[in-house]
C-alpha cells in the first residue's frame, strides 16, 4: 500500500516516504544526490565472510589502533600518512606519529603492531631492507576503487572485490 507524498513546508519539495528494512547491525545513511563533491574519498570495509572472522579475532585495542590509522591511508597504495597536521601530507608516518595518532604508548604500539602483523592485518613496504611505511592490508580496508599491484603483492593475495557481499 502507497503512502501519500508529503510537501515540505519550508522547500516545497514533495517527500516520499520509504520503507527501508535492515539488520540490526547495519547503519542506512541518507544522502542527496543532488550534492555531490567529485572526487569523494572514503575508506572501505571489507564485509566478506574472511574479513568477519579475522575482525572477531582483533581485540579493543588492535580495533581501535586499526580504525585510528584509517583516516590516514593514501588513496592508492593504502599506506599510513601524514595529512598536513601530523607530518608532512602524503609521507609515510613513523612509528612514533603513530603511536601518536593511536594514542597510545610505545610498548602497546610494538605488542599491537606484532599481533596485527601476525594477523595479515597490517604488512610495511620496505626500502633496501628496512621498513619504509605502515600499510593496510586491502582485504579488510581499502580506500579507493582497486588496490594496485604493489600493495597486493605486499600481503600476497589475489585480487577478489567481487566475494566483498557476500551474505551471512
Amino acid at each position: 500500500m502507497d503512502e501519500p507524498r508529503h510537501i515540505d513546508g519550508e522547500t516545497g519539495e514533495i517527500l516520499e516516504p520509504v520503507l527501508v528494512h535492515k539488520r540490526s547491525n547495519e547503519i542506512v545513511r541518507v544522502f542527496d544526490p543532488g550534492y555531490s563533491k567529485k572526487n569523494i574519498r572514503h575508506v572501505k570495509l571489507r564485509v566478506a565472510r574472511k574479513q568477519k572472522r579475522v575482525y572477531d579475532k582483533l581485540t579493543i585495542e588492535e580495533r581501535g589502533f586499526l580504525f585510528s590509522m584509517l583516516p590516514y591511508l593514501e588513496w592508492e597504495t593504502n599506506i599510513v600518512v601524514g595529512d598536513g597536521v601530523i607530518e608532512e601530507k602524503n609521507k609515510p608516518l613513523n612509528f612514533t606519529k603513530i603511536e601518536k595518532v593511536a594514542g597510545i604508548s610505545k610498548p602497546t604500539r610494538i605488542k599491537i603492531v606484532e599481533s596485527l602483523v601476525e594477523k595479515k592485518v597490517i604488512g610495511f613496504i620496505e626500502v633496501r631492507r628496512k621498513r619504509a611505511a605502515i600499510v593496510i592490508n586491502p582485504q579488510y580496508a581499502l580506500r579507493g576503487v582497486k588496490p594496485d599491484d604493489a600493495l597486493r603483492q605486499v600481503f600476497d593475495f589475489e585480487l577478489d572485490l567481487e566475494e566483498d557481499e557476500e551474505p551471512d
